[in-house]
């Protein structure tokens, strides 16, 4: 009945021009009348037929038809209104009393994303389960994946590994993994870098030199410059500033070796060109190994 009242075009007013035909159409899906835009753009693909507006109209009549047998006005209502909790409570008692369809699918996964962007984790995690039993295909995918994304990041990833198991998601469970590890290397730094300024105050202390040593103007343009290349390569290729990272954290104490060897008075000329040239010769092979990993 809903889809025979859409279908009756009324006549056009003189005074409305296709622009405002549009104009009302996008108002009425902004007010969730999807009767009314559906009437509106009807009207302009009659009233100028061929023209880019009416492509554009016959588009989103397609679009309507292919979404009016279910609750479509309170997804568009919940679309329009994302942080509006009332629009989305009504929407999730719309769709717990609709027939599986298409827009059902797609007013689940809306309100799924719309809950975890509000934080809440529960109702995003109901909403994407209720999308994942009624999607197929690609979408099936999509739900998986969003389901899963929202388990690992509220601390459940064993709940994360056997949703992607269940679905077939072979690509976003690499995803997955590729965060695990993402994470683990960014504590792994963390811990070496601890360990590494550990490590350059016990250098300092055994050369005899003072921490100042290693906060010297010269020190720090030197440090400076071993930054650009890490700068210059995240903004060429932001895949390979992992990589950059690992040869900055793993070539400071290195570099402090090397410093401390050449300020250090107390120790001969030549014991101190031996810790330089070590210095300089371990972090070429560690450039090396980092490069070609």
């Amino acid at each position: 009945m809903l889809l025979g009242v859409a279908a009756t075009s009324l006549a056009q007013s003189p005074e409305e021009s296709p622009e405002q035909l549009w104009t009302d159409a996008v108002a009425a899906e902004a007010d969730a009348d999807p009767v009314g835009a559906r009437r509106a753009y009807l009207q302009l693909r009659d009233a100028a037929p061929g023209t880019r507006l009416a492509r554009r109209a016959e588009a989103r009549i397609d679009w309507i038809d292919r979404r009016m047998d279910g609750p479509l006005a309170e997804v568009m209502r919940a679309r329009a209104n994302p942080n509006d909790p009332r629009a989305l409570e009504r929407l999730e008692a719309a769709l717990h009393d609709a027939a599986p369809s298409l827009i059902v699918r797609e007013g689940w996964a809306l309100l799924a994303r719309a809950r975890e962007r509000s934080g809440d984790s529960r109702g995003a995690a109901l909403a994407y389960r209720r999308w994942l039993e009624l999607a197929t295909g690609d979408e099936r995918e999509r739900a998986a994946s969003g389901l899963a994304h929202l388990l690992e990041r509220t601390g459940d990833p064993a709940g994360a590994d056997r949703v992607l198991e269940r679905a077939g998601s072979a690509e976003s469970a690499n995803e997955i993994r590729a965060a695990r590890l993402k994470r683990t290397a960014r504590l792994a730094s963390a811990c070496i870098l601890g360990l590494h300024v550990v490590l350059l105050f016990a250098m300092a202390r055994r050369l005899e030199q003072r921490w100042r040593a290693l906060v010297r103007p010269s020190t720090v343009v030197l440090l400076a410059v071993l930054m650009v290349p890490m700068i210059l390569a995240g903004a060429y290729d932001p895949a390979s500033r992992d990589s950059f990272v690992w040869l900055l954290v793993t070539s400071l104490p290195l570099v402090a070796l090397a410093i401390l060897a050449g300020a250090t008075e107390s120790e001969s000329k030549t014991k101190r060109g031996v810790l330089a040239a070590s210095a300089f010769i371990a972090q070429l092979a560690l450039g090396v190994l980092v490069y070609t990993r």
